[in-house]
């Protein structure tokens, strides 16, 4: 019993001051700016250990959206789509970010995004049923 109790001691001792990955949680600052009450922006994430988060936005909202991933190592993506409110399948427009490590927060390309993938501006127009999304260099929100 004392011998346990002294290994229990030493291994506390030793991961004491040990911390995990620390991941990049990612944000986006949302807008839907459409004008027609049936254009809603959806924002729906995914991580790699398979948890989804979607945030419905109706016309005129903005709304800073953040994302806990499951796992510091998990990889992590967003899509932004646009389609009518109450009908969740249909979609006029989308875009979709990089899969991105959030322990770095860098995406498949470091040229295409040179400060990381961890943080955007994504802006949902119905008239035009599109949507803009844009990597910015640290939290737009």
């Amino acid at each position: 019993m004392r011998y346990a109790a002294m290994i229990l001691a030493v291994l506390g001792a030793a991961c004491s001051g040990a911390t995990g990955p620390k991941g990049i949680d990612p944000t986006v600052l949302a807008s839907n700016v459409a004008t027609d009450p049936l254009d809603s922006l959806r924002l729906t994430w995914y991580d790699q250990s398979g948890q989804v988060s979607t945030t419905v936005l109706a016309p005129g909202v903005r709304v800073c959206v953040h994302f806990t991933s499951t796992l510091p190592a998990d990889s992590v993506r967003f899509v932004a789509s646009m389609g009518p409110v109450g009908v969740p399948g249909t979609i006029w427009s989308q875009a979709t970010s990089p899969w991105f490590d959030p322990r770095t927060g860098v995406g498949p390309d470091p040229t295409q995004y040179p400060f990381g993938a961890e943080f955007w501006t994504a802006v949902g127009n119905g008239a035009a049923l599109g949507i803009t999304m844009q990597a910015v260099p640290a939290a737009p929100c």
